[in-house]
């Protein structure tokens, strides 16, 4: 036959046919192939950015439908007129509303952040005086939790279990890599301030001044859950006041030349928050169990697959290591 000239593809594939170095090539591009699936990170959510911001603006002694004219539709009206603006969405309740802004994707986040600040200072004095300083808060793809643990006993309270699971989940809040950790579920531990009207009209102190009091001395955020129409509430303890004997302590005002304390106008009890809330297990062919989920969020680039590895590592550990961990069952929802 005939030999036809070759061209450049043509003489480089007769130089490699013959050639001693094609399967050292071969090997290494497959080795380095194999490399680069082991090493590089593997994620679930694609690493785009889709800016959602939460603009909570808090608003004492407002009805739902106060809240809702006063409150979110200015604050609605201002964040729809932005550019990269898709979607608004609100709620409205009483003492405060909530607004989330989802930007269209590709927004980057804090020039997002940047025009939801600057508008929400132009609109400032549309704002009824009643209402607080709105509190923005930024959500990225990554702040979707990539693993839940959840916890169920047959024997314990919603209160015990959480209080068993609370120290796992500071345990696991060190690890490299983690963004968030956060507990679902069960009852917070608080302090009850259980108002007394005939102690409160003898020493002329009011309910407000009660509030006062615990805001000013740092008490976390509700200050002051209301279960009734004037005379009780929780305080989430944290800070400065850690026990009974802090919050029963703290000065409420002076009268007749005495200074008044919480514990001479109301009842100072310490134990579980109330329930306004339920969190349970279902399982197929198995009763509801009360539950109490931890879960996870990482930071950007992280493996998740080796990093929820180490953490279930970690979990299965330290239950072992406590006592009474026969009460307690772990499931993993989401992994």
């Amino acid at each position: 036959m005939k030999n036809e000239k070759l061209g450049f593809a043509g003489r480089l594939g007769q130089a490699f046919v013959h050639s001693k170095l094609t399967p050292v090539i071969a090997i290494t591009s497959l080795l380095l192939g194999l490399m680069a699936v082991y090493l590089t990170p593997k994620e679930e959510e694609p690493q785009i950015s889709v800016p959602m911001i939460d603009i909570r603006t808090a608003a004492p002694g407002f009805t739902a439908e106060e809240t809702e004219r006063k409150v979110t539709e200015p604050v609605e009206r201002a964040v729809w007129g932005l550019d990269g603006v898709e979607y608004v969405y609100s709620s409205s309740q009483a003492h405060g509303s909530l607004v989330t802004v989802r930007f269209k994707v590709g927004e980057p986040m804090e020039p997002s952040l940047v025009k939801i600040h600057h508008k929400l200072m132009t609109i400032q004095n549309e704002m009824p005086a009643q209402a607080l300083p709105p509190q923005v808060k930024s959500f990225s793809i990554d702040d979707v939790p990539f693993l839940v643990l959840t916890f169920t006993s047959e024997k314990l309270n919603d209160y015990e279990l959480r209080t068993r699971v609370a120290p796992l989940a500071r345990e696991l809040s060190s690890t490299p890599d983690l963004a968030r950790v956060e507990i679902l579920g069960g009852q917070k531990r608080a302090v009850r301030i259980i108002a007394d009207p005939k102690k409160m009209r003898s020493h002329g102190v009011s309910l407000l001044n009660l509030a006062q009091a615990l805001r000013a001395n740092d008490s976390l955020a509700p200050a002051g859950k209301n279960w009734s129409e004037s005379e009780v509430v929780d305080i989430e303890v944290g800070g400065r006041l850690r026990t009974r004997e802090d919050v029963a302590g703290i000065a409420v005002g002076q009268r007749a030349g005495r200074v008044v304390f919480i514990r001479d106008v109301a009842q100072v009890v310490d134990g579980p928050e109330e329930i306004v809330r339920g969190s349970v297990l279902l399982n197929k062919n198995q009763p509801p169990a009360r539950a109490v989920s931890v879960v996870f969020a990482k930071r950007k680039g992280t493996n998740v697959v080796t990093l929820a590895k180490e953490l279930l590592e970690r979990a299965d550990a330290f239950l072992k290591e406590q006592e009474g961990a026969s009460d307690l069952k772990i499931s993993v929802v989401r992994d």
